[in-house]
């Protein structure tokens, strides 16, 4: 079953010109951070719905 979600940010703008204004080394940490943090996220989902059968698929699930 497929579902959908719609997200509106305001300030987003203002949020992206701050962004840009930081240091390159600071804006690869906050990115790296914040894909760590999706994959992550991702990760736990898949492993609750993998099916079991041997468990292997889910042990095999992970992140870096």
């Amino acid at each position: 079953m497929a579902s959908s979600i719609e997200i509106s940010v305001i300030g987003d703008r203002a949020i992206a010109r701050k962004f840009d204004r930081l240091p390159l080394r600071v804006q690869n940490q906050i990115l790296k951070r914040s894909m760590k943090r999706g994959a992550t996220l991702v990760a736990q989902e898949t492993r609750m719905r993998a099916p079991v059968l041997t468990g292997k698929l889910k042990r095999g699930i992970e992140t870096h």
